[in-house]
């Protein structure tokens, strides 16, 4: 017997007969005068029949292969039909359920629909539509292409690079092609995703297109700027008599325009590999206005701004003191607030400034953003708090303040007036404390020292015996005038002990803490505050002032007092 696989011979309109033509197919056999019956009907069934001359014909019987089949949604599948017995191998194709089971065409390629099921494909033999093959197809959804690029979204710097990569799932085929919204405007991408900005600031979008489906890509959004972020503008990192430190954080390159009163005659490039800068102007006069501005390609980096340098001699002048400072919240946004109204010169930061951990990703929220307006003309002079030391032992604060001997104490004068930072995270370091010993030799009118760790509280944590064991007998020993501490969250001020008033200003932003009193207690409140000091030559003035600006306390010292009280023996906490 032949085996004769299927082939299109007849149109589509026969299937609309097939009726018909089982109705003539049995009135022939009934007209042939002593012909078989029919027997065996069915699917994979054989039918008799006689030949003109009385000789038995075989019986017709279809097969279909492959005998079974899964498909995905949508998918296709090309079945063949096996016609054995006569001479047509013909066959019509149908689908059992109908429409909703998907399409079949006369080839027999089968097309799944968009609802998984279980469907039936059958073949019917044109020579004899009685007999018939069906097959059972399983079909299952689809995978989902689909994309996703890393990273997401970036800033980056004018002709800065960046590798982007894609990953496809659903399919076996993982190739991308990429491609930027913007044409050539936005920059360039090469087929492995190197990216590198144009030279034009502005948001752009990098698209990465499955191969296997063009339907399916994924965008990344490139906000292209001049500098590298974080993008820092220009801040006071220092301040003498005769210098300044200007910082700032952008890219490699760079330069900085400055010159007295308004003008900008003179100018220093900066180009040192990093986006973050720390530049020095020598040769300034004392006590002398300066105007500077740092230049990007150009461009002014941020507003110019105008300090003026410290006095030479002399102790007239205000500064203000805080501490505890970085929620980055509403209440260090007040505090901000009051330092722009005050006549100060500078500020001394007594730690704890960069809440949680001191992490770099922190200095923004809880320090540049707060305090932009200000620290571009009015110099803070930080010391470290436990918070501050958390990440790489100190080393972000020691690279975003400026701290290039590695050590977290330092010294300035202002005029007549010594001020000493110290590092109480290290209470017990012998370097430090020698080199505190001759810092106090130094000669001066008024002696500040500042501080995290409270020599005196009734707060929190009390006061620390490290701390008065090691540096308050030195405090005495050398007459030191004031001494400024934080980490215990509220404000305090004590009476002199032995010639030293304490304070501890905690309130600059963060949470408060309960403070209670103590015999060597002037004043205490728990409360968000700094505390602002006028020095003279012969007088102290301290005010406390809380974040509506109103005075919470005051007191006047005057330096030729040798006669204030004592207090408790400095040996108490």
């Amino acid at each position: 017997m032949d085996r004769i696989y299927s082939k299109v011979r007849e149109q589509s309109w026969q299937r609309s007969f097939f009726p018909l033509l089982v109705i003539l197919s049995a009135a022939l056999s009934a007209c042939g005068g002593g012909s078989a019956p029919v027997s065996g009907q069915g699917a994979g069934a054989e039918v008799a029949s006689q030949t003109t001359g009385g000789a038995p014909a075989q019986a017709i019987s279809v097969t279909v292969e492959p005998a079974e089949a899964a498909v995905t949604t949508k998918g296709s599948q090309t079945f063949y039909a096996k016609v054995e017995g006569g001479t047509d191998g013909a066959v019509f194709w149908s689908i059992q359920e109908g429409p909703a089971g998907g399409a079949i065409n006369n080839d027999g390629t089968y097309t799944a629909p968009a609802a998984p099921g279980t469907y039936h494909v059958t073949a019917a033999s044109q020579a004899d539509p009685t007999k018939t093959a069906s097959v059972t197809v399983n079909v299952t959804a689809a995978p989902v292409v689909s994309v996703a690029i890393t990273p997401g979204s970036l800033g980056l710097m004018t002709r800065g690079k960046k590798s982007f990569t894609a990953a496809v799932s659903g399919t076996d085929q993982k190739g991308v092609t990429w491609q930027i919204q913007e044409g050539s405007a936005g920059g360039t991408i090469d087929p492995q995703g190197e990216y590198v900005a144009p030279n034009t600031i502005g948001v752009y979008h990098v698209i990465a297109t499955s191969q296997a489906d063009p339907g399916k890509k994924a965008v990344a959004t490139v906000e292209v700027q001049r500098c590298n972020p974080p993008q820092r503008n220009p801040y006071l990192v220092r301040m003498t008599k005769t210098s300044a430190v200007i910082g700032w954080r952008c890219r490699p390159e760079g330069a900085i325009r400055w010159g007295t009163g308004s003008s900008l005659d003179n100018q220093q490039s900066d180009d040192t590999g990093d986006d973050r800068h720390f530049v020095t102007l020598n040769g300034l006069s004392p006590d002398t206005s300066y105007t500077y501005e740092v230049v990007i390609e150009g461009e002014p980096l941020g507003k110019a701004a105008t300090f003026t340098t410290a006095p030479a001699s002399g102790s007239d002048f205000t500064f203000v003191a805080l501490a505890d400072t970085g929620s980055g919240d509403i209440h260090q946004g007040r505090i901000a607030q009051v330092i722009k109204g005050l006549p100060a010169r500078f500020a001394i930061l007594a730690g704890d400034i960069i809440y949680e951990k001191g992490a770099d990703a922190e200095f923004d929220p809880r320090y540049f953003k707060p305090y932009d307006g200000i620290i571009d003309h009015f110099p803070f002079f930080p010391v470290p708090g436990n918070h501050d030391m958390v990440t790489d032992q100190g080393g972000p604060f020691r690279d975003n303040f400026y701290f290039p001997q590695g050590v977290f104490y330092r010294d300035f004068f202002w005029g007549d007036v010594h001020f000493i930072g110290l590092d109480s995270n290290h209470v017990d370091d012998a370097k430090q404390k020698e080199w505190l010993i001759n810092a106090l030799k130094a000669p001066a009118r008024w002696k500040v020292v500042y501080f995290h760790h409270p020599a005196f509280s009734s707060g929190e944590y009390g006061g620390y015996p490290s701390v008065q064991k090691n540096w308050i007998p030195l405090f005495e020993q050398y007459g030191v005038d004031l001494v400024i501490n934080g980490h215990a969250h509220d404000y305090e001020r004590t009476v002199p002990i032995n010639g030293v008033t304490y304070i501890v200003t905690g309130g600059g932003g963060q949470s408060l803490y309960p403070v209670g009193k103590s015999d060597f207690t002037a004043f205490s409140l728990s409360v968000h505050h700094l505390v602002s000091i006028r020095l003279t030559q012969d007088q102290m003035e301290l005010k406390a002032i809380d974040e509506t600006g109103a005075t919470i306390d005051a007191v006047t010292h005057t330096k030729s007092d040798a006669t204030v009280p004592a207090g408790p023996p400095s040996g108490r906490g």
